[in-house]
């Protein structure tokens, strides 16, 4: 973008030199373009008191002047997910496939049970939405003017907003490959097609990066830091997203109590490349989609400090690199 301006009604104008048009985004969240020629470029953009809009075309050299249209009162939004728009919240580095030229990396496929991030443009109000648990203790499939489902089945929503919903995959994608997502925001829709595996085990580290220190707490409850490292033999609980469905099978939306379900898959954590026991991985009480993974650092471990740490889960191994646990001497 190279200019921008907004009209009497609120209406924002971007002047996309790129494609050489002017992007308007409406107060109901609609995208639409609203001139110049494609052949221009534009580079900047000013409305006067009239409603005129005067555009400098910087690839003619002159100034353009035009007359949008209003935003009709009754105009629908456009939701629209971005590239990779629906993946796991924990951050995992994108996956470059071969080949030439260059393909465009993606991410990791989607997990049963899964804490997802869902990005893109007027998926949801401008003001924010958090929704409350109900009577049951289960996350709402409709919040905002929001619903989105995975295969028909209703997603459980933990915020809405217009830039990004955070949800939870349903449980029953569990045995598919693939899945069709459809979210409706006030009466609009957008689909996106999206692939689906048994796991995708990443932890949730604390700069919220592919790597760095994760996110641990000590045996005592406490956050584990550089000034507060673990101590060999004793334990930690991770906290980590994408090990999979349950048993006995998880209930979609449902913040986990005791007696709390274990991970099907067999999870695997190893210090510095030492297999450190694991005592429970399944979901985190008091949460939904998120995952706690308790292990015993090994007594008889060499090393100190920040050691890198990896987690599997089956035949998944994660694909975060130099994410690490404090170790005391």
């Amino acid at each position: 973008a190279s200019a921008v301006a907004v009209d009497a009604s609120g209406s924002i104008y971007v002047a996309d030199s790129a494609k050489g048009v002017i992007q308007r985004l409406s107060g109901s969240c609609a995208l639409g373009i609203a001139g110049p020629p494609a052949t221009s470029q534009p580079s900047g953009l000013a409305f006067d008191s009239q409603g005129s809009l005067y555009i400098a075309d910087a690839s003619r050299g002159v100034i353009w002047q035009s007359v949008p249209a209003a935003a009709p009162p009754d105009e629908k939004p456009t939701p629209s997910f971005g590239y990779n728009g629906i993946r796991g919240a924990a951050p995992v580095p994108w996956i470059q496939p071969y080949g030439e030229p260059p393909l465009p990396a993606y991410a990791p496929g989607i997990v049963p049970g899964e804490l997802l991030s869902i990005r893109g443009v007027c998926l949801g109000p401008f003001a924010s939405v958090t929704p409350a648990f109900d009577a049951d203790g289960k996350l709402p499939v409709s919040a905002g003017g929001v619903q989105i489902t995975a295969n028909g089945t209703p997603v459980p929503l933990i915020y809405v907003s217009s830039g990004e919903i955070l949800a939870v995959a349903p449980y029953e994608l569990d045995g598919f490959s693939n899945s069709t997502w459809v979210l409706t925001y006030a009466g609009a829709n957008a689909s996106k097609y999206v692939s689906v595996q048994a796991a995708a085990p990443a932890m949730f580290t604390q700069n919220g990066a592919s790597s760095g220190p994760a996110v641990v707490l000590n045996e005592d409850g406490s956050p584990n830091l550089r000034t507060n490292p673990v101590t060999k033999g004793k334990q930690a609980a991770f906290f980590v997203t994408g090990i999979g469905q349950t048993s006995p099978p998880g209930v979609d939306g449902l913040v986990a109590q005791p007696p709390l379900p274990q991970s099907r898959l067999i999870v695997q954590v190893a210090i510095a490349g030492q297999a450190a026991e694991v005592l429970f991985a399944g979901p985190a009480p008091g949460f939904v989609g998120l995952s706690q993974v308790n292990v015993r650092v090994p007594a008889d471990m060499a090393g100190q400090g920040a050691l890198p740490v990896g987690i599997s889960a089956g035949s998944f191994s994660g694909t975060q690199t130099n994410v690490t646990i404090w170790i005391a001497p």
